[in-house]
């Protein structure tokens, strides 16, 4: 074999190492690791993405950058970065519900399960029914019997089209005989901005908007939970007001395909040990949320359970698919 010939032969095998030893556990992270928000800056999921790339960059060699992508009801990062990433632990998002019911709904140039890597689940996100502070509906009856009355004429803000708080709304109201309109926003920030403008009647957002109805600056009508929250004990679920609807959308981190399962078990590591980072903790208070950690291959499992779900939620409501 002629001299030149070894040498490209040696290069290709030098760099193969190289590729191999980037997507070993332990030596993760080689370099700065980005951690992606699919949702708009000022948002529930970039507040909590943000606590937990701190917290986790306490516990590595590298810090943790936070990027901001949103779009797509939080697909665009998935869509045209994650799904691309080299499988070496250096691009991840944080992921929720979105990544796998939109699929199912409409075509998309990913499969939610497939083609990523789910890491782990961190907590999930609960919802209010928020009003203008001059809103006429003293509670969510009232404001569903206007919406009864006058089909089509409320309009409402959520996370985004087919969001898990618009697809829940749709079942709410075939459940209740109410017809109304969604209007999809990229975050919290932008839906509670029209609000206040008037041009909607109601949104659904995060618990972390409470902030916003401490000050008097929005009214709650209502929580999507099962239970009250200790910040917010005047506030009364839905259920209590005869409406038996439960949203919470959990949210975990992913990586995209391939990654082997010593890096995933590493990543997973350190996430679970900055999730209980006293400034996270403190975070998810504020925000009205619960730890609830979930690893590597319970996070795939719940991720496979929820698609069915999912599937079987959008036939019996004869959502159907787009494109």
């Amino acid at each position: 074999m002629r001299r030149r010939e070894l040498l490209a032969l040696g290069a290709g095998l030098l760099a193969g190492t190289v590729l191999a030893k980037a997507g070993r556990a332990e030596t993760w992270p080689g370099r700065p690791v980005t951690l992606m928000v699919p949702f708009g800056a000022g948002g529930a999921t970039d507040i909590v993405t943000r606590a937990l790339a701190a917290a986790m960059g306490k516990r590595i060699d590298q810090p943790i950058v936070v990027d901001n992508r949103p779009g797509g009801n939080g697909t665009v990062a998935l869509s045209t970065r994650l799904k691309f990433a080299a499988p070496d632990g250096h691009t991840l998002s944080t992921i929720t519900t979105g990544a796998i019911r939109l699929p199912l709904m409409q075509p998309m140039n990913f499969d939610g399960i497939q083609d990523f890597t789910w890491i782990s689940m961190v907590s999930a996100l609960r919802h209010f029914i928020v009003v203008r502070p001059d809103a006429r509906w003293q509670d969510w009856p009232a404001l569903l019997a206007e919406a009864r009355a006058s089909p089509g004429r409320i309009r409402f803000g959520s996370p985004g089209q087919y969001s898990l708080m618009h697809v829940e709304l749709i079942r709410v109201g075939q459940e209740k005989g109410v017809t109304w309109e969604n209007v999809p926003f990229r975050g919290d920030v932008e839906a509670v901005t029209t609000l206040l403008s008037g041009d909607l009647d109601f949104a659904v957002t995060s618990t972390a908007i409470g902030e916003l109805a401490k000050r008097g600056e929005v009214r709650l009508l209502g929580l999507m939970s099962a239970d009250r929250l200790p910040g917010y004990p005047e506030v009364p679920t839905l259920i209590e007001q005869g409406t038996a609807s439960v949203c919470e959308v959990p949210y975990g981190v992913a990586g995209p395909a391939g990654m082997a399962p010593a890096l995933t078990e590493r990543i997973a590591a350190v996430i679970r040990a900055a999730m209980d980072d006293p400034d996270h903790l403190a975070l998810l208070d504020r925000m009205n949320q619960r730890p609830a950690y979930l690893g590597p291959a319970e996070a795939t499992a719940w991720a496979r359970r929820f698609r069915d779900e999912q599937a079987a939620l959008l036939q019996r409501l004869n959502i159907p698919r787009q494109g």
